[in-house]
Order: structure tokens, then C-alpha cells, then sequence
């Protein structure tokens, strides 16, 4: 028997506008995020503990960007201020083009990649799946074939 014999591989794929479950194909166990996209998952509560920070700390963070000077010529200001008006909706809130500001805000210069991979490894069955948990942004079947169930 060969080490790819029974291989097995993971398609994690954004939620977008859409909530619905993607079959499996042969060796490939597919699913969709329960946030928006994979971006979210940076503003997930271990992968902001991870950083260092918290969701409360994050928020009191963009607050203070937004006030200080010289934010507003900032490209980004525009869509940092719908993200906060639109009551910072941290799992369905489109905020592709806002990861590098929320890794700054985190004080982190580490890829938000490697930063969401790590959190996803740190997770175990004992992992709360509370409003804003990574369990929760994930979702149940990425939950179940990461092998975290209780």
C-alpha cells in the first residue's frame, strides 16, 4: 500500500452571497465558508487572539484610524467607514480588499494567510463555537471533516 493510496484533499471555498453545501468529488472533501470569504476569517476570535488582539480591541483600533489625521487620503478610508457604519458585520461583510489593513490594525506584519492557517491549526474538539469563533466562520462540514466534533 502507498502513502497516496487513500489520499485526501480539502476545498475551502467562499461562502459569497450564497449559503449552500458543495458535494464532495472523489478524494476531494469540499466545502463552503460560513463567513463571506476567507479574508473573514482573519477577524475570527482566534485568529485575533493569535495576533495578540481581541474583536473589542480591533474595533476600538479601526475607530481610532478612521479619527486620525491623514486617514481620509488613506484609498482605503472609503471602505474602512462602510465596513464600520455597516455595524462591523465581521462574518458577512465583504472585506477582500481589507485584509492587509486589518493585519496593520492587528499590529501584525505576518502574512494573513499564514495568519488564518495557524489559527485553523491551533483549533481542537474543546474550540468554542460561539458567535464570532472560528468554528463558526468555518462552518459545520469544515468543522466535521477537520475532524472538531465533540
Amino acid at each position: 500500500m502507498e502513502v497516496y493510496d487513500n489520499a485526501c484533499a480539502f476545498s475551502l471555498r467562499d461562502r459569497d452571497n450564497g449559503i449552500y453545501e458543495i458535494d464532495n468529488k472523489q478524494n476531494v472533501i469540499r466545502f463552503r465558508l460560513q463567513c463571506y470569504a476567507a479574508e473573514n476569517l482573519i477577524l475570527a476570535d482566534e485568529t485575533l487572539s493569535l495576533l495578540g488582539t481581541d474583536w473589542t480591541t480591533m474595533q476600538s483600533g479601526i475607530r481610532t484610524w478612521l479619527q486620525s489625521e491623514g486617514s481620509r487620503e488613506n484609498p482605503k478610508y472609503a471602505e474602512v467607514q462602510t465596513f464600520v457604519n455597516n455595524g462591523f458585520n465581521r462574518d458577512s461583510e465583504r472585506v477582500k480588499e481589507l485584509k492587509n489593513f486589518f493585519m496593520h490594525i492587528a499590529g501584525s506584519a505576518k502574512p494573513w494567510e499564514v495568519a488564518v492557517g495557524q489559527a485553523i491549526a491551533g483549533l481542537d474538539a474543546s474550540s468554542p463555537e460561539t458567535a464570532g469563533s472560528l468554528r463558526a466562520f468555518l462552518g459545520q462540514k469544515a468543522v466535521e471533516a477537520l475532524g472538531l466534533c465533540r
